[in-house]
């Protein structure tokens, strides 16, 4: 009898489980067709609706149900046979008695287990894992779902996105929290593709992970809600390696589907899953959606049909960006990296973690041209993505052909699938290798799929390219073949065929950098040609000052080319500004320029910048040069305001260096104002501070501290008489030198006056305004040892001696090296007033500049 009681017992125990992995009740005869169905596909096995509808007693039986029967239910519920589910019975009487899992012993388990994924995650990272930045907007959702009465969440998005890096350091956060009893379990899901077999079960499967004594931990807490200490927190990462086999990547969704069901209800089970938003399509829709039941059970879940990008997790913001920087590059060179300092087609670029890394890797402040390129970044992606992985044939044929049914650009960004689909058989699995080409380019979000309306109002799938920079790129390499190659006849052509189109310069930007980099500079000599408009545009300005400011030997000849030219040279000229960028090899185009071009406007603004760069490396025989020719070129009428400034205010400061007398020359300093202004109308109106700017700059040098208040003060007073005011940054520059110079006659500054000065030395940061920076710097140093504030004058200090360094400004070196000498015997600290002293007389004596320090002592 007990025997019998006992079989009864456990035939309801396998009724019971069935119905829970079911995950829900039979009310009707559908429902009993549904098991029937589900259990067919979940074991390979055959059980009919009319078996079920007998086993649960929707028609009377006198038979108990045959062994294959219940061997199929057992099959169903995770064990071998009947025999194995009975051997593993026990009975509902003495589960009390069992003694209960460990809950502490469980968690240890899972911390193990969960530390393996973390690590290997954190040494994929192509950065120092401490200097990735921290994803806020995962981690608050994370936070905020596991608060909320849902069981599952999801992070969706391209990869390379940073999903797994996200999850990795809000773990790592969490990890510490000793105060915590959540068990965390975290998983590598491309750890499952050898398990996906017919009789995968993802309980089992965890199970297994978890590798416990009794093999029980995880069902026993789950199912017993009163004997858990915290939440169980499943994560499940990277769905999307199991992505190229659609029968396992079903069977793996089946299998969440039913853990959902099974454990929707449960206040401690959550579920987190990442996936790629080809592989979240697959799933979400079909398998969520058509669940009503189920869709509660989701966190902020969106099934918008008709949203194009189904990513739930955004690109890296400009915040996140600048951490890494700070982080890295920031920490390694003196120049301080901004993200606005980046253009728009780099910031978009770098907002994916994995183009960031690489940018970082490679980024040096003097290498500008080879690593800030964002088309160098996208090329690195393309050969590890596309030309040197499998299937690489048949994925850059998918990608020529999306191109051509599109128009190159000029018809629209998506295409059609079904006429993709008439290219290649990117549908058929057996048709070569077009479809698995085509699903990994889904996969790494190369390529992504969206349902919309077609011209005739009908839902249609299409399909894109799913980077902008990838397409232009893509596009680019196209045209370049299909031209045989760059030449200025490409260039016109783009111009013509993309006239009205945005992307036209962002391609003659990119073919200029081709063009440049594999030497093929006669394609390049007419590029000035070109029209204003494509000239001007941002995306042409920013390649060119890439390439002119960079020059080395090789590209002499372009140069040389340019340099006759008006309108080429003009523009090189615009990138000087005010002495802003003639350092390293940029004064080597600036030579070139004067020894080339016969104007003598040109002559004179060449000689001037060439005369000041050589007075700040300390390079006597190239003064000296520069000086006798500099004179021999006496400014006229034809001569522009800037030129004239610039020749005045390099005299001044190559007699100040040699010991000359400047008294001659200051009092033509308002004749040669007078002069330059005349070259900007009667009006006036056209004032922009410029030449005071200049010239200050020398007078602080060379200590004339009243004739700077002076110069400024009648420069306001003429600024005021304007009849339009426009704002000019010059102007904040010059009362922020006014200030400076009352501060040297003994005012002392307030603190909104000293707010004033870090604002403007804020605000050159983004430039390359170097001389400007190291003034600034330097003057703040000397406020801030004024006040006894240490910490900032020592910071100011060292990022203009920083600066000096990288410029090669010899003199600002020999200027900042006395003066923290003072600094240091001041606070009584012999030992590094002497190295001061030491290194600045080393620095002298290599250049043969000793008298250099009765100048810089006064």
């Amino acid at each position: 009898m007990f025997k019998i009681n006992k079989s009864r017992a456990m035939l309801e125990h396998l009724k019971k489980e069935t119905l829970k992995k079911f995950g829900q009740e039979l009310s009707y005869n559908k429902d009993c067709e549904a098991l029937a169905e589900i259990v067919c596909d979940a074991t390979g096995g055959r059980i009919s609706a009319t078996t079920v509808r007998r086993l649960y007693g929707f028609l009377k039986s006198p038979s108990a149900p045959s062994k294959f029967t219940l061997d199929l239910l057992a099959h169903y519920v995770g064990y071998k046979s009947w025999s194995d589910f009975q051997s593993n019975y026990v009975s509902e009487e003495k589960e009390g008695d069992i003694k209960p899992s460990n809950w502490q012993a469980f968690r240890e388990r899972a911390f193990e287990l969960s530390n393996d994924a973390y690590n290997l995650i954190k040494g994929q990272s192509g950065i120092p894992f401490k200097s990735v930045a921290t994803r806020k907007i995962g981690e608050d959702r994370i936070s905020n779902f596991l608060q909320s009465d849902k069981m599952a969440l999801s992070f969706v998005a391209p990869g390379g996105a940073g999903k797994s890096t996200m999850l990795a350091k809000w773990y790592e956060r969490v990890s510490q929290d000793t105060s915590s009893k959540d068990v965390i379990l975290l998983f590598d899901a491309t750890f499952m593709i050898n398990c996906l077999n017919s009789d995968f079960l993802l309980e089992r499967w965890l199970e297994d992970q978890l590798n416990s004594k009794s093999k029980t931990d995880l069902k026993y807490f789950l199912d017993r809600p009163k004997a858990c200490e915290g939440k169980v927190i499943l994560i499940l990462d990277a769905l999307d390696e199991v992505s190229y086999d659609n029968t396992k990547l079903e069977r793996l969704f089946l299998q969440l589907n039913q853990f959902i069901a099974n454990r929707k209800d449960s206040k401690n089970m959550k579920l987190i899953l990442t996936s790629r938003t080809s592989t979240w399509e697959k799933f979400a829709i079909p398998f969520i959606q058509k669940e009503n039941s189920l869709l509660e059970a989701w966190y902020e879940i969106d099934l918008d049909l008709n949203q194009v990008d189904k990513r739930n997790f955004p690109p890296l913001n400009g915040f996140e960006i600048q951490h890494v920087f700070d982080e890295t590059i920031n920490q390694q060179f003196f120049y301080e990296l901004k993200v606005e300092n980046l253009d728009y087609y780099q910031r978009n670029t770098i907002s994916n973690p994995f183009f960031l890394e690489l940018f970082v890797k490679t980024y040096a402040p003097n290498r500008t041209s080879n690593i800030t390129d964002g088309f160098k970044l996208i090329n690195e992606f393309l050969k590890n993505k596309i030309y040197y992985s499998r299937y690489s044939e048949e994925k850059i044929e998918i990608l020529k052909g999306i191109l051509k049914i599109q128009k190159y650009g000029r018809d629209s960004h998506s295409v059609k699938k079904m006429n993709l689909k008439s290219m290649f058989p990117i549908h058929l699995k057996t048709a070569g290798n077009y479809y698995y080409a085509y699903e990994e380019m889904l996969s790494y979000g190369l390529i992504s799929e969206y349902v919309s309306v077609n011209e005739y109002n009908g839902y249609c799938k299409f399909v894109k390219i799913y980077s902008e920079q990838l397409f232009e790129v893509l596009l680019v390499k196209e045209l370049i073949e299909f031209n045989q190659g760059i030449n200025f006849e490409l260039f016109k052509q783009i111009e013509t065929d993309y006239q009205e189109f945005e992307l036209k310069d962002r391609l003659i930007a990119q073919l200029f950098c081709i063009a440049v980099n594999t030497d093929n500079y006669q394609a390049l000599s007419r590029f000035f040609e070109l029209s204003e408009d494509t000239l001007t545009s941002s995306a042409v300005t920013d390649i060119l000052t890439t390439v002119i400011t960079n020059m080395d030997d090789k590209k002499i000849d372009l140069i040389k080319t340019y340099a006759l030219g008006t309108r080429s040279v003009e523009f090189m000229f615009a990138l000087s500004g005010n002495l802003n960028r003639l350092t390293g090899d940029f004064s080597k185009v600036v030579e070139i320029i004067s020894e080339t071009n016969e104007d003598r406007t040109i002559r004179i603004k060449s000689l001037s910048l060439l005369l000041m760069t050589s007075l700040m490396s300390l390079e006597q025989d190239l003064s000296d040069k520069y000086y006798k020719l500099l004179l021999e070129t006496e400014p006229n009428s034809s001569c522009t305001a800037y030129s004239i400034a610039l020749r005045f205010t390099s005299i001044l400061f190559y007699n100040h260096i040699s010991c000359k007398s400047n008294d001659l020359e200051l009092l033509r300093v308002f004749y040669y104002r007078q002069m330059a202004y005349c070259q900007v109308g009667d009006t006036y109106e056209s004032w922009s501070g410029e030449f005071e700017v200049l010239v200050c700059n020398a007078l602080f040098y060379m200590q004339s501290y009243h004739k700077v208040i002076q110069l400024i003060e009648d420069a306001e007073l003429f600024y005021d008489q304007l009849n339009v005011k426009a704002h000019f940054s010059n102007h904040k520059l010059l009362r922020a030198y006014k200030l400076i110079a009352q501060f040297k006659l003994g005012m002392k500054l307030t603190a909104s006056q000293l707010q004033e000065l870090e604002f403007c030395n804020d605000s050159l940061i983004s430039s390359k305004a170097y001389p400007l920076q190291i003034f600034f710097k330097s003057a703040l140093a000397e406020v801030y040892f004024e006040e006894g504030n240490r910490d900032l004058q020592e910071r100011h200090s060292n990022r203009a001696f920083a600066i000096s360094e990288f410029a090669r400004y010899d003199f600002c070196k020999v200027g900042l090296l006395t003066k923290m000498a003072k600094y240091y015997n001041a606070w009584g600290e012999q030992t590094k007033e002497n190295l001061c002293i030491i290194e600045r007389d080393q620095i002298l004596k290599q250049k043969n500049a000793e008298v250099l320090v009765k100048i810089l002592n006064n």
